[in-house]
């Protein structure tokens, strides 16, 4: 009786398929497990979310309400607080700066919190000047002015929620 042996190359072969079938089938379920736990937030709670070295907390905006009213009438915000919009739907938004008395960084996520569009130091207090995401998105922070930059933000970044 012949015994069937595997050669080294065919070992190898055989478990990196296994490990980019794991990733194929694991990473769209931890991404609906950040999506569903985004969605069941309230109003007014705190998150935590991580670019690269710098962690944020987030105040959650999820009301119609609460999102209409923004960052409005706020003197300022401290260093890396924030806000993030969350919203149901993954479409184009537009957002102005109407009675936000600081200049913001405005920065569009799609649905697995990837940078899609951001807009660094907005003009303040007006609404002539409109911020639109340009592709669709699903949620939005908002940082003190300059964030973006001292970050070294860039198209394409993902956040992590933590």
């Amino acid at each position: 009786m012949k015994k069937f042996i595997l050669s080294n190359k065919f070992r190898i072969i055989i478990a990196l398929l296994i490990l980019l079938l794991f990733i194929i089938f694991t990473y769209p379920l931890e991404m609906s497990k950040i999506h569903g736990n985004l969605l069941n937030l309230k109003d007014g709670e705190f998150i935590s979310f991580k670019l690269n070295t710098s962690e944020l907390n987030l105040e959650v905006a999820r009301s119609d309400s609460k999102q209409e009213f923004g960052l409005m009438f706020r003197q300022s915000i401290p260093l890396n607080q924030g806000m993030i919009f969350i919203s149901n739907d993954f479409d184009k938004k537009t957002f102005w700066m109407k009675n936000t008395l600081i200049p913001l960084d405005i920065i569009f996520l799609d649905s697995n919190l990837t940078v899609v569009k951001f807009y660094q130091n907005t003009k303040i207090n007006q609404i002539s000047e409109l911020y639109p995401s340009i592709l669709p998105s699903q949620y939005v922070i908002e940082m003190q002015g300059g964030w973006a930059k001292d970050n070294k933000l860039q198209l394409n970044n993902t956040f992590k929620y933590i």
